[in-house]
């Protein structure tokens, strides 16, 4: 399992998107499958890669920005909504 790291971006979009408590629960899928396997995840542009979720409890479908470090670690970028449930 890969380490993820939370860059202060992304831990600042978390703080915008709402109740915390539910979107830890939506991300705990997106945590679980980054840590095990981000390659399978498209470039979104240049070594940033995307992953879509799905609606989760009231909260919409997020875009979850990472990137996989030199550190072979997962790096948390950017979280947002997804417009009309489609990405960029």
């Amino acid at each position: 399992m890969r380490e993820l790291i939370e860059e202060p971006e992304f831990t600042d979009q978390l703080r915008v998107l709402g109740d915390l408590a539910r979107i830890d629960d939506a991300l705990a899928g997106v945590s679980w499958a980054l840590s095990s396997n981000p390659e399978v995840y498209d470039r979104a542009w240049g070594e940033i890669r995307l992953l879509k979720t799905e609606p989760f409890g009231g909260l919409p479908p997020l875009n979850v920005f990472f990137s996989i470090g030199d550190d072979d670690a997962v790096h948390l970028l950017y979280v947002e909504p997804a417009e009309n449930g489609d990405a960029l």
